[in-house]
């Protein structure tokens, strides 16, 4: 069977004896309500998710307002490279690359957890859509589940980035790397090194920024771990 959540389809896990689960990802600013999926078989069918509402802590960074023709080119930069993370969002596969849970990619200490809201010179930003792990520069960063990498990219924002798909809408991505050591269509095992720690791209130091995507949302990847942080 088949499911989606408005046009994007979602991830649908076997569970033998023909039974299936659906699991979704929901957008942070998703608003408390109900939602409805599609479940597609011999007939399309709903089901309906009640959202509850979650607060978030809060994270507050200085930066430097900068103005000029480099500024400009930074935008267009920045432009550019939205769609790059449109596009590597949006990946489908209808094969499964990976199965069972998740493992941490790096060691280290977790700085920023997932959903914290951000505010840059006192200014509400976008939340933070990953989880933070710092460590000291060429730390190893392993593939946290197998998949198949469809994107490695120098970001302004994100640094050195590689994304894994591991099947199904489920993807990963591994952010402001020193080094990178796999290349774009490339399979990796679970638990593969894909590159090193760093501080590459906007960043405050050495740490992996570490997201994960379901449906083309980013969601909490400690939901996916056998063991929370």
């Amino acid at each position: 069977p088949k499911s989606s959540y408005g046009s994007v389809p979602l991830y649908v896990q076997s569970l033998g004896k023909n039974q299936y689960q659906v699991l979704i990802g929901l957008p942070l600013m998703t608003k408390p309500g109900s939602t409805r999926i599609t479940l597609q078989d011999a007939n399309d069918e709903y089901a309906f998710i009640e959202v509850v509402d979650q607060i978030y802590p809060n994270e507050y960074f200085e930066d430097a307002i900068q103005t000029s023709n480099a500024q400009d080119q930074k935008e267009t930069r920045i432009q550019n490279e939205r769609e790059l993370l449109t596009k590597a969002r949006k990946t489908f596969s209808e094969q499964l690359l990976s199965e069972g849970y998740l493992v941490l990619p790096a060691h280290g200490r977790m700085t920023s957890a997932f959903g914290v809201n951000r505010y840059v010179n006192g200014e509400k930003g976008l939340p933070h859509i990953g989880l933070d792990i710092a460590n000291i520069i060429g730390a190893p960063v392993n593939a946290s589940a197998a998949g198949r990498v469809i994107l490695v990219h120098d970001f302004y924002y994100l640094g050195k980035t590689v994304f894994i798909d591991h099947g199904q809408g489920l993807l990963s991505s591994y952010s402001h790397l020193s080094e990178i050591s796999v290349i774009t269509g490339q399979s990796l095992r679970k638990a593969q090194e894909l590159g090193k720690i760093g501080t590459t791209g906007r960043s405050t130091g050495p740490h992996l920024h570490w997201s994960v995507f379901m449906n083309q949302v980013a969601i909490n990847p400690e939901l996916l771990l056998k063991e929370p942080l």
